[in-house]
């Protein structure tokens, strides 16, 4: 039996599974009684799956009869007033007098021992303050209560207008006299006397003065400009710091500023609570916080600004970030040094601005140094800048130097932005050096931009620079912008220089641009993501890649059905993936059925990649089935690619079946591959029966290849079984082929001529641009060592080297298009289909 429990003031909670809580017990089983339980302004919570809660119990396996009371109390956020205690008029006078004062609000000197916020508690209502009225005797007012003291002397309710009965206690008049006085007068003076009063007394005042009930509302309003004036509250030390939020003169809505730094060590408690939010202004000046142990906010919807972290270990069971648990207000110009915060159960965020940020939230100008962020329960979400954007928030400015980010659970993401951006939020302008970002379970996306990137959030101005992002398991995608960009999700201005993106995972896509870019489920958070092996069922709207650079970087898969590419892995369900540079990369697929490319590893079912340039890259499977090109392995389903061209690059493969292409390596069922141009570059397949062209390795079933060009191009096919042609090895089906010239002799060396200038060129760009990435590197790192502009030294060559690789881009361009007008004006004749057709069908 659990009997005559209350609880004022109080909170119960549970965050992992099959957990139960209760004010009066977690779970009751048959045969068990709870009889009399009241909550007074009290929350029960649980966050975990499988879970029970309740007032009287968590779990309460049969009916009973429990007498249980509640007055603004809550069940995971439900508020609860039922039952009546009229017959307990005096619950809070009867309370420890060291704790609650007759309206049941807590006694702010002992705010800091009891650890929580300070806020009106219980507000006025006829089960609390007005019963002290309904004791009295013919308009009495209730015995005036001192610290310790019981009055002796009542006075009329007239009388106590004017003036108070004096105590004798060697203190002043007490905060719970002012509410009591309070009680005798006005009801709209009860409320601001009870909670405030305090302030304005001074404990040097004599015992001898009395209080009236209109000095009492007049200190209250003192207070209260005093709370909220312009002037900020100086905080200076530990103890300063931790009254925010736990004593009237520094409510949670005032307006502070840091004037030293301050060693936190010491400091274990955040300011506000998930109920109690900070909505006011806290400046740091760029001063610094030192060793915190939790978040320095717990929800935040005013402002934090201008201040800088360092040596914090924050380990938590509930969404934990160093500025703020949850962002729903404003969070700017944070710098954290050797930060590391991990989260220990589900559903558990991280992140350096915010474990979440969430509507109306936004964390700008976010710097992590040699900081670590780390999640390991499942859907808990991890970044730097925030672990789940989400509803319009925005992370923007983010920079990570020498920092990780590392999720272990169950469709647990990583992004150095955000591990999750969806619902309309936006992660811009994030910038890695020699960093990594890494997951270790089913469903977990990586990405430096965003680890899943969906329901129209945006990923834009990503760059890494000597970074990683790496998945470990099946169904985990990998991107620099994103690692899944779907339903409408869009990553543009992607930059990877010296980098690479890998996963080790059976079905788990990797791309610089994007790991799988398409359709699917809403994300639900409840279940992580929609684990359908077969992504071609899923439906929604297509994700967005644009404007992806690689420089000097590598794209590689280890397990079968793993697809790569620098554009994105997989593009599908009306995805697109547009304008992708690779200069003196690769992509690499090690296992069966995975393919690669430069554009999109396999497109299909209306997805498009445009406008993909490869120069001195190199794109390579070695499993079987595994098709390659330069624009996608494989093009099917109404998948299209156009505009892709090869200068000095490999396409190759090495495993049975699987075929190779510039354009693509195999067009079937309704793909289009057009406009393709290779320039010195080779196609090559070893494996028996895999096919070698320039247009498509393969092309039947309704496939189309069509204005395919060769320059001074090679392409061979050294299996068993394996021709190569020109334009495609083999038509059928319905595939056709069309506008395929290729330069030979006289018109090869003229061409090939025209060419080289603007390879030349564009090579000695590029190799410009590679070394700049170098000495970007060095710059980010010593300027964020020595405390210089290490940002703004090292955007410079960035930028600068971001535009040599377009330079060298555009020269090739330029140069394709000289050798397009040569072969007009020279009339080059194009190879009949029909004349194709007839020798393979000899071979």
């Amino acid at each position: 039996m659990v009997a005559n429990t209350t609880a004022v003031n109080s909170h119960v909670k549970t965050t992992d599974s099959n957990a139960y809580a209760g004010i009066g017990v977690g779970v009751v089983y048959p045969g068990g009684t709870v009889a009399n339980i009241t909550a007074v302004n009290s929350h029960v919570t649980t966050t975990g799956s499988n879970e029970y809660a309740g007032i009287e119990g968590g779990w309460v396996m049969e009916e009973m009869d429990t007498n249980t009371k509640a007055v603004n109390s809550y069940v995971n956020g439900n508020k609860e007033n039922f039952g009546s205690i009229s017959n307990d008029q005096l619950l809070c006078q009867k309370a420890d007098l060291r704790v609650l004062t007759a309206n049941c609000s807590p006694k702010t000197e002992f705010l800091d021992a009891l650890d929580f916020s300070n806020s009106n508690a219980c507000p006025v209502n006829a089960a609390t303050v007005s019963t002290a009225a309904q004791e009295s005797t013919a308009g009495t007012a209730a015995a005036t209560v001192s610290t310790g003291v019981i009055a002796s002397t009542a006075t009329t309710a007239s009388t106590a207008a004017k003036e108070s009965t004096p105590t004798t206690a060697s203190t002043a008049v007490s905060a719970s006299t002012a509410a009591t006085v309070a009680a005798t007068v006005s009801t709209a003076a009860k409320e601001s006397t009870a909670a405030v009063a305090a302030a304005t007394v001074s404990t040097d005042a004599t015992a001898s003065t009395p209080t009236t009930a209109s000095t009492a509302a007049a200190a209250a309003a003192t207070a209260s400009t005093a709370a909220t004036a312009s002037t900020p509250i100086k905080i200076n030390d530990t103890e300063t710091l931790g009254k925010i939020g736990r004593h009237p003169a520094y409510p949670l809505n005032g307006t502070y500023q840091q004037t030293a730094d301050i060693d936190a060590s010491q400091f274990h408690q955040s300011i506000g609570d998930e109920w109690d939010h900070f909505t006011g202004q806290y400046d740091g000046k760029d001063h610094t916080i030192s060793g915190l142990s939790g978040c320095f906010v717990d929800t935040l919807e005013g402002s934090i600004s201008n201040l800088r972290f360092t040596g914090a270990r924050i380990n938590s069971y509930e969404p934990a970030g160093v500025v703020a648990c949850t962002v729903n207000g404003q969070v700017r110009n944070i710098r954290a040094e050797d930060v590391q915060i991990a989260t220990l159960s589900n559903y558990a965020d991280a992140g350096i601005g915010g474990g979440i940020v969430g509507a109306g939230g936004t964390v700008a100008n976010t710097t992590a140094v040699n900081s670590k962020v780390q999640s390991f329960g499942g859907s808990s979400y991890a970044g730097i800048g925030g672990g789940w954007v989400k509803d319009g928030a925005m992370v923007a400015n983010t920079t990570a130097v020498n920092s990780t980010v590392k999720t272990r659970g169950y469709a647990a993401h990583a992004g150095i932005g955000g591990g999750v951006v969806n619902d309309g939020a936006t992660v811009a302008n994030t910038t890695v050096v020699n960093s990594r970002v890494k997951t270790s379970h089913h469903y977990a996306n990586a990405g430096i931009g965003g680890g899943w990137v969906g329901t129209g959030g945006s990923v834009a101005n990503t760059t890494a620079v000597d970074s990683t992002v790496e998945t470990k398991h099946k169904l985990a995608y990998a991107g620099i912008g994103g690692g899944v960009v779907l339903d409408g999700g869009t990553v543009t201005n992607t930059t990877a220089m010296d980098s690479t993106v890998k996963t080790r995972g059976i079905n788990s896509h990797a791309g610089i641009g994007g790991g799988w870019v398409g359709a699917g489920k809403k994300l639900a958070r409840s279940s992580g993501v929609n684990t359908n092996d077969d992504i071609r069922r899923w439906a929604g709207v297509g994700g967005t890649v644009t404007d992806t650079t690689a420089l000097n970087s590598r794209v590689e898969t280890s397990r079968m059905n793993a697809h790569a590419g620098i554009g994105g892995g997989v593009v599908n369900h009306g995805a697109t993936v547009a304008n992708t540079k690779a200069v003196n990369s690769t992509v690499v697929t090690s296992e069966d059925h995975a393919k690669a490319a430069i554009g999109g590893g396999v497109v299909y079912d209306g997805g498009t990649v445009a406008n993909t340039t490869a120069m001195n890259s190199t794109v390579e499977t070695s499993g079987k089935l595994a098709y390659v090109g330069i624009g996608g392995g494989v093009v099917l389903d109404g998948g299209t690619v156009a505009n892709t061209t090869a200068v000095d690059s490999t396409v190759k493969t090495s495993g049975k079946f699987a075929h190779a292409g510039i354009g693509g390596g195999v067009v079937y069922d309704g793909g289009t591959v057009a406009n393709t141009t290779a320039v010195d570059s080779t196609v090559e397949t070893s494996g028996n029966y895999a096919h070698a062209g320039i247009g498509a390795g393969v092309v039947y079933d309704g496939g189309t290849v069509a204005n395919t060009t060769v320059v001074n191009s090679r392409f061979e096919s050294k299996g068993w079984d394996a021709p190569h042609r020109v334009g495609r090895r083999s038509v059928g089906d319905g595939g056709g082929v069309a506008d395929t010239p290729a330069l030979d002799g006289s018109n090869a060396a003229t061409a090939s001529t025209a060419a080289a200038m603007g390879i030349t060129t564009g090579s000695l760009l590029a190799a410009g641009g590679l070394g700049i990435a170098g000495y970007s590197t060095y710059q980010w790192i010593t300027g964020y060592q020595e405390g210089l502009r290490g940002q703004e030294l090292a955007m410079k060559p960035l930028t600068r080297g971001k535009e040599l690789a377009s330079a060298a881009v555009n020269s090739v361009s330029q140069g394709i298009q000289g050798i397009r007008e040569r072969m007009n004006r020279q009339s080059v004749p194009a190879q009949e289909p029909a004349h194709e057709m007839s020798s393979v069908q000899t071979n």
